[in-house]
């Protein structure tokens, strides 16, 4: 391959808005394409030997049927052929994909690099594609976690490896992205292992009531780390994860991508997230089994302990550094909320009565967190690239 023909290529030879358009359009069809990745890699079926087909009648869809977003509104949201309703689900990724692809070329266009961080259109060019099939992968696994609480290690495992490629070629930080793998999987399996630790704390007794029958007494060393009850007995089989093995690898996943001090703030934006996404989950899932009433004192009790103390420690800050105009920042008051958000689920897990343990997807929480770390790529460029091999 003629490196000379790769370095001419530049992205940004239409002005905006037409860049953006255009990433807009290519976003769509990727959407489309990820609707059925993502489908088919749950069902174990190849992506390639099969046209896409209606779930219910299996009858294989027409050219005017595979338009995004657009066939699903002129279907007015049915089958053309069976009339059963398709699930929004489709028309909402085409179109979050649509608008990802187009925020990521514009914000990671040349002008928005700091100064400080002189890269070639080669290095920015290169980057900016990398992104772009990173936040796609990101997205194939919010539709699976979403639908059947799952991160396939079909889709995680290679993400991984292309990753990797990308920062040893591109970024020049190979250690720096091994390191961010390996401490990914160092802090999900302690929050794991402390995390189910601090709920038997605080439900004295639960581990052993939900105990299978089959294992009690047999081994006394079985690690219940991953599995800590089920919701009734007509719902076996659905254990209860603190922290999935899935979300360590998509943790290492964004470490591949971003390398370990983009992984920090995706982290934290993604536990911030996962708070109040978690949060809801849960007032949801207890209103529907008639638990809610129990538990709404504790979360209300836990928001404000956790939201007043945050809120304090920023006055503190203010009074300190007035400079920084603290209140002046949405983040502030965003921070403050989804601190509340964590301690009111703290509350709901500590509260008395019958217990609520049913898994809650945290892999979309650390995909908004990974997204919202590739924005801080251009502010930071010159962390994010290093000048020499690896």
């Amino acid at each position: 391959m003629d490196l000379n023909l790769f370095q001419n290529l530049n992205i940004y030879q239409l002005p905006s808005p037409y860049l953006e358009i255009l990433a807009g359009l290519i976003g769509l069809c990727v959407g489309s394409f990820l609707n059925v990745l993502s489908l088919r890699t749950l069902k174990d079926e190849s992506i390639w030997r099969k046209r896409s087909y209606c779930d219910q009648c299996m009858k294989p869809l027409g050219v005017m049927e595979l338009i995004p977003v657009l066939s699903y509104f002129m279907q007015k949201g049915t089958c053309k052929h069976c009339q059963a309703k398709i699930h929004w689900q489709y028309p909402l990724v085409e179109a979050a994909t649509a608008l990802t692809f187009a925020a990521i070329v514009h914000f990671l266009g040349p002008t928005y690099w700091t100064a400080a961080a002189n890269f070639s259109d080669l290095e920015i060019t290169a980057t900016i594609l990398a992104m772009l099939f990173f936040a796609s992968t990101l997205i194939a696994v919010c539709i699976t976690d979403f639908r059947e609480k799952l991160i396939p290690h079909e889709i995680t495992y290679p993400a991984i490896i292309l990753g990797i490629i990308y920062s040893t070629v591109i970024r020049h930080d190979l250690l720096g992205t091994l390191a961010g793998i390996g401490a990914s999987y160092l802090i999900f399996d302690f929050i794991d292992h402390f995390g189910v630790q601090f709920y038997y704390w605080t439900h004295p007794g639960f581990k052993e009531r939900n105990e299978p029958e089959s294992e009690v007494g047999i081994d006394d060393e079985i690690d219940f780390t991953m599995e800590v009850g089920y919701l009734r007995a007509d719902e076996a089989d659905e254990p209860f994860m603190v922290m999935g093995g899935g979300d360590a690898v998509l943790s290492a996943l964004i470490a591949a991508w971003l390398g370990w001090q983009k992984l920090i703030p995706a982290l934290i934006i993604g536990f911030l997230v996962g708070a109040i996404m978690g949060g809801l989950y849960l007032l949801v899932e207890l209103r529907k089994e008639r638990m809610l009433a129990p538990a709404l004192k504790r979360f209300i009790l836990g928001f404000l302990s956790f939201a007043g103390v945050m809120a304090l420690a920023m006055l503190g800050l203010d009074h300190s550094f007035p400079q920084s105009g603290l209140w002046s920042n949405p983040a502030t008051y965003l921070l403050i909320f989804s601190l509340g958000f964590g301690g009111g689920t703290i509350g709901i897990m500590t509260a008395p009565g019958p217990k609520m343990v049913k898994h809650f997807p945290f892999g979309p929480a650390l995909a908004v967190g990974a997204i919202f770390a590739i924005f801080l790529i251009t502010t930071t460029g010159d962390s994010f690239m290093k000048a020499g091999p690896y």
